[in-house]
């Protein structure tokens, strides 16, 4: 081989691993890229599968004035009454049952005994009321300490809150905790359970 050759393999050469090494920037850029895209993309679909701060408080406040006021009825409206009823009676299965709520809800108001739907909001509507009739006790927001997906289930999403809590005799208070589980039911928040300590 002359020594022109041999030039010309070297920059051949050369030029070839230049542009190997492109492609290899270009690859690792693209996959860094599209890594980021997803992330993204998750952190998007998990910020919007939850109520913001101002929805929660807003549905916080509102199951709060149901209880001090003693109201049913507006506890009902503020309820998923599927959702509800499968939670209280089967909150670990919450996902499988829901999936099929119209038929739960079904079984449900046959065994039961109720005729439609409308008895079975009274009823719940009803037992709201005589659980909070006698607690001769105040309840104001106080803060939203965390919102955040059930840990048992993909559906319901736990707000948690700090409540100033007044007995009706008394002016001393003491902070009580409230946890509400939600889920999203035609673009709203309603309720399908709730726990007031």
């Amino acid at each position: 081989m002359s020594e022109n050759e041999i030039q010309n393999k070297d920059v051949e050469n050369v030029e070839k691993q230049g542009k190997n090494k492109k492609i290899l920037t270009i690859s690792l850029v693209s996959l860094v890229a599209i890594i980021i895209l997803i992330v993204a993309i998750v952190f998007i679909i998990g910020a919007l599968s939850k109520p913001s701060k101002k929805v929660s408080e807003e549905l916080v406040k509102d199951y709060l004035t149901a209880v001090n006021d003693v109201d049913g009825e507006k506890f009902t409206d503020l309820i998923d009454l599927n959702g509800y009823i499968i939670y209280k009676e089967d909150a670990k299965k919450f996902d499988k049952k829901y999936k099929d709520k119209d038929k739960y809800l079904k079984n449900y108001m046959k065994d039961k005994n109720y005729d439609d739907k409308s008895d079975v909001e009274s009823k719940i509507a009803d037992t709201f009321e005589n659980n909070n009739s006698y607690k001769y006790k105040e309840y104001t927001f106080k803060e939203i300490t965390s919102i955040k997906k059930s840990s048992k289930s993909k559906k319901i999403v736990v707000i948690k809150a700090k409540v100033k809590t007044k007995t009706k005799y008394s002016d001393t208070s003491e902070t009580s905790n409230l946890k509400l589980y939600v889920i999203k039911v035609s673009g709203e928040y309603k309720i399908v359970g709730a726990e007031l300590e």
